[in-house]
């Protein structure tokens, strides 16, 4: 995979883009999201998305940071950053208890 510039643009510049995007997001609900998505990622930028989808499903399902890492071949940091994520979300991971009958959400 390719290494992304440090660059970054200016704030004007940035809310234009973010309008072509979101203009662009608004006409894939009409062609629908794989139009959208060929048009819009390279192949190699697919994989980055499925490489972090992976990650997020096996976070669900409850695997250790490490095994998610591993299963979904992404770094470490990227699996802590969508953690971090489910939690801004009020995820809850399921927790299963030895004891029968407790609750098997984390509160």
């Amino acid at each position: 995979m390719s290494k992304t510039s440090r660059k970054n643009f200016d704030g004007e510049f940035r809310k234009e883009i973010w309008k072509v995007f979101w203009a662009e997001i608004a006409r894939a609900r009409k062609t629908g999201p794989a139009g959208f998505l060929s048009r819009f990622l390279t192949e190699e930028e697919r994989i980055v998305l499925e490489k972090r989808l992976a990650a997020l499903y096996f976070l669900k399902r409850g695997e250790s940071l490490r095994e998610t890492g591993k299963k979904a071949d992404v770094a470490k940091k990227t699996v802590i950053f969508i953690k971090r994520g489910l939690k801004q979300l009020n995820y809850k991971r399921r927790v299963y208890s030895k004891t029968p009958g407790k609750s098997k959400l984390k509160q």
